[in-house]
């Protein structure tokens, strides 16, 4: 007999604790950990970049402490898809954006070996302005687009500062006419890509289409929502429910239509 879909087996399996978790040893200048305040629970201070948090909870990963065994274990298992935190494909900005650690390990080729093994991979860019706009996102953009459908969306997601940043690179958030003229650049960038690869492939972030003043798309151009956990799409998604909402409350209100006759 077959079981229905999600009922329940009587299997618990424990998600990994803290102390389990592969950490991240990189330290990117827009760490969101290293700007939180002090004496908060510890749970919010550990840096995950565990591929397993990626597969089964849409976590971002660097790919950049993957060992060999690592690797196999991905391609062995089909763990896919993986959200991967690109930022910049280009090597030496890659590794200046990630707080140039010990590791230094190209990221494109991690990308292209798991793509030939059949994962689907998400990838985020952190924009930072002065560091990876401009040229360097056109590049990082173009590039990981060679790679699809293996990378099947890129995320541009502005930086995120706090008041806690002592000690941490000087950065600056981005301008609104900088995030007028990223959401007219990857609107542009989505209609090629639409006509090339069939997909827009790119997004940005709500936060840039709300700092624009430009209207947000429409639900059909996310695509399914594959990203909305990054911030893609979510306002969208909520105000499209709201109003969905809010019609079947004014429906309901006005009772059974009754016939005239």
């Amino acid at each position: 007999m077959l079981e229905r879909r999600g009922a329940d087996w009587g299997l618990t399996l424990e998600p990994p604790q803290p102390s389990e978790i592969a950490t991240c040893a990189n330290k990117c200048v827009f760490c969101f950990i290293h700007q939180l305040p002090r004496g908060m629970r510890k749970s919010l201070y550990v840096k995950d970049d565990d591929f397993r948090l990626s597969f089964l909870h849409g976590n971002y990963i660097t790919l950049t402490d993957l060992d060999e065994e690592e690797l196999e274990r991905i391609e062995a298992q089909r763990l896919s898809p993986l959200y991967v935190s690109v930022h910049a494909t280009d090597p030496e900005l890659r590794h200046r954006l990630l707080g140039q650690p010990k590791v230094k390990r190209e990221l494109l080729p991690v990308m292209e070996r798991l793509a030939r093994a059949g994962i689907r991979m998400h990838a985020q860019i952190v924009l930072c302005p002065d560091w990876n706009d401009g040229a360097h996102l056109d590049r990082s953009v173009h590039e990981l687009a060679l790679m699809h459908p293996a990378v099947a969306s890129t995320a541009v997601v502005p930086v995120g500062l706090t008041r806690h940043r002592e000690r941490l690179p000087e950065l600056r958030t981005v301008t609104d006419d900088e995030a007028r003229a990223l959401v007219q650049s990857i609107e542009g960038w989505q209609e090629r890509f639409l006509a090339s690869l069939g997909t827009r492939f790119v997004w940005a972030a709500d936060e840039l289409h709300l700092q624009a003043g430009a209207p947000l798309p429409p639900a059909r151009t996310y695509e399914g929502f594959a990203i909305a956990e990054d911030g893609v799409g979510l306002v969208r998604r909520f105000t499209d429910g709201w109003s969905r909402a809010g019609g079947a409350r004014r429906a309901a209100s006005l009772g059974p239509a009754r016939s005239r006759w």
